[in-house]
């Protein structure tokens, strides 16, 4: 309010009268005197403005909330200076009192149409309400003038990327002057490239975002995130690193940083992490999880001891039950501990899963089937038992039922890729190739980037020599979302054995079995493709190993063996 503070000894006069007001050394029970009253009509309007401005301030802190927007409106009635403005629709927001700020920003744009922070005022206001074309069209015509504000810019910026107009974001930023981008302009930057998958050049601004403003804690919880996503675990440490640096004591950081240790392979030091943390049952427990995760059994069972009164927490028993099983192989004990969870618990569900599969894996098919079908009456909704019980029914080649419950279980959970992956692996087993093929199809058109589906459907397109271009880019397509599964692996170098480019598929073949050497079908497209390469002794190798894997294609593998012989 400098600018009203030059007015000669009268505004002098008020002032003094309103630091007292403020300060209390005047009696509280008395009203400031008119203007008026005090010096006539000497005054000159701006220091009228000046004067009940001051008032307004007083009223203001003394709760007067009435008497103080009167006093407001009057300093405008004065002087109707834009910033007043600004103070009438901040008080009408911060009470509250949404139409009559609108009212406020219309009037006070009537009089100052091309004002930046009443234009922004406007469409922050619109954006509250949920009016997100009025206020996109109102930034559009504030950024079509003579040389936009770059903040009128950044704001139409954040619109496109809550509409998902990634590009239209990213153009729209470019087009502020560079000695004009701020850390928020980089961060944003930023956020559209990684929605248009470019990593690179979203860690390049977000470092850029860090550099311009290292306490910009947003920029930097989404640079670690970054680099996790790239799995280059020490870049996104050293950015968890900065966080806690500066004073950013969130929980969730540290469960980041311990997260990252473990994949680093340091529990020691993910231990001394999570001693900085608080010593709460969620926190502890969730910690644990990381370690159990990573196979860390001994750092698991210390922090459990840590948590009292553990016996009540359906987590602590549902971790000792797969540390017993994981660890010790005792499934005698992890079933104790599962039958000690609540019913009432959210976990209670997940006992029954980890329930079901001990009792398979002790051969208790009989039981684990009944207490599948527990579970598909208490949770329809879990796909987990629908599998579950198909897996029973398979293993005893009943398959005409094992496709009944997971079609069954699709009516609990519609459109579920897993149930409808598994429906066409077991088509595919019963050589219901275009039933299969129908169900792998469904599952992509509803989640383009399951792997599994992505990966079945290429290799099967390969198996039947039909449309080749599309079976390589589903299998390439796999690669990305998983680059080091070797079945996928696998699936790309028969792919190229199928397309006769017999050079590629050998060097593919190889880093599958890099990956994968317990699997009797790649041991035999090895040989497959050594063979077409005049590469006999491999090629007798790679059969040979299909065979001492139980190839359930072992005629046909003898054959080929005697033909090289």
């Amino acid at each position: 309010m400098d600018k009203y503070l030059n007015c000669g000894k009268f505004v002098l006069y008020f002032l003094i009268l309103a630091v007292l007001l403020i300060a209390g050394c005047l009696p509280s029970n008395k009203n400031i005197v008119p203007v008026k009253e005090i010096s006539g009509n000497k005054l000159t309007p701006k220091a009228k403005s000046t004067f009940y401005y001051l008032k307004y301030q007083t009223l203001v802190n003394e709760g007067k909330n009435k008497k103080a927007l009167q006093a407001l409106q009057n300093a405008i009635k004065f002087d109707p200076d834009p910033k007043l403005f600004m103070d009438q629709i901040y008080y009408h927001l911060q009470n509250n009192n949404i139409d009559h700020a609108q009212k406020a920003i219309k009037k006070a744009l009537n009089k100052y149409p091309e004002h930046k922070h009443l234009n922004l005022a406007k469409v922050r206001l619109l954006l509250s309400r949920d009016k997100y074309d009025e206020a996109m069209l109102n930034l559009e015509n504030l950024i079509q003038e003579d040389k936009p504000d770059p903040e009128f810019k950044r704001l139409m910026a954040k619109l496109y990327l809550k509409r998902n107009k990634f590009a239209k974001a990213l153009d729209l930023l470019k087009s502020i002057p560079d000695k004009k981008h701020t850390a928020e302009t980089h961060y944003l930057m930023a956020n559209a490239y990684s929605s248009l998958d470019n990593q690179k050049n979203a860690i390049h601004h977000l470092k850029t975002a860090t550099q311009k403003d290292p306490s910009f804690i947003q920029a930097w919880v989404e640079l670690a995130y970054q680099h996790e996503m790239k799995k280059d675990y020490v870049a996104a440490k050293e950015a968890y690193k900065q966080i806690l640096k500066r004073g950013e004591e969130n929980p969730k950081i540290l469960i980041r940083l311990v997260d990252i240790n473990l994949k680093l392979n340091n529990p020691e030091k993910a231990m001394q992490i999570v001693k900085q943390g608080p010593e709460n049952q969620e926190f502890l427990l969730e910690a644990c999880g990381l370690f159990l995760q990573n196979n860390f059994f001994q750092q698991s069972k210390t922090l459990l001891n840590k948590i009292q009164k553990e016996k009540k927490s359906s987590k602590a028993l549902l971790y000792r039950a797969i540390i017993a099983h994981q660890e010790n192989n005792d499934v005698s004990k992890a079933l104790e501990y599962l039958d000690l969870i609540d019913k009432n618990s959210k976990l209670y569900k997940r006992s029954l899963i980890l329930k079901c599969r001990l009792l398979y894996a002790q051969n208790e098919k009989e039981k684990a089937s009944e207490l599948a079908k527990k579970g598909q009456e208490l949770f329809p909704e879990m796909e987990e038992f629908w599998l579950l019980k198909s897996e029973y029914y398979a293993q005893e080649e009943q398959y005409d039922k094992a496709l009944q419950i997971l079609k069954k279980g699709l009516e609990f959970n519609d459109n579920n890729t897993n149930l409808l992956f598994q429906l066409g692996v077991m088509e595919s087993q019963l050589n219901n190739t275009e039933k299969s093929i129908n169900y792998m199809e469904k599952v992509i058109n509803i989640d383009s980037e399951h792997a599994k589906a992505l990966n079945f459907l290429g290799y099967t397109l390969t198996e039947e020599t039909k449309n080749l271009d599309r079976a390589k880019i589903l299998i390439e397509k796999a690669l990305e979302l998983d680059p080091e599964n070797g079945y996928y692996l696998d699936s790309l170098a028969w792919m190229y054995y199928k397309s006769d480019n017999y050079e590629k598929a050998w060097n593919i073949i190889n880093k599958a079995l890099e990956k994968v050497d317990s699997d009797p079908i790649i041991w035999e497209h090895y040989g497959d493709i050594a063979s077409e390469l005049g590469k006999k002794e491999q090629s007798i190798k790679g059969y040979k190993k299909a065979l001492d894997l139980e190839s359930e294609n072992s005629q046909e593998v003898r054959k080929k063996i005697d033909k090289l012989q």
